[in-house]
């Protein structure tokens, strides 16, 4: 998975990753989680975790305007307690939700 500042955020609000970094250990754990979504294509989720980013679509905090009806605000640290409560051996997102 290419990382870069708005896919290592996304990626550590929804538990892919706990890494604060875009490195090259923090691209092989999300690669990895991925995978267990979609073991043929784990980076075909690049463009949907980077553009939640890019389009201010997630703005890092919890934002009651904007977080309600993010589709992710199931799986996110800001959005439930589900999301805040996860176990690491749970994968936080499923494919639709991407």
């Amino acid at each position: 998975m290419p990382m870069d500042t708005h896919t290592t955020r996304i990626a550590r609000l929804i538990g892919l990753t706990r890494r604060p970094e875009g490195s090259w250990r923090t691209a092989v754990e999300v690669t990895r989680n991925l995978r267990r979504l979609d073991p043929q294509d784990p980076i075909r989720f690049d463009f949907a975790l980077a553009h939640l980013g890019i389009s201010g679509a997630c703005t890092a905090r919890r934002d009651d305007a904007v977080c309600p009806t993010c589709p992710l605000q199931p799986v996110c640290v800001h959005g439930s307690s589900a999301g805040r409560a996860r176990g690491e051996d749970q994968l936080p997102v499923s494919p639709g939700q991407l």
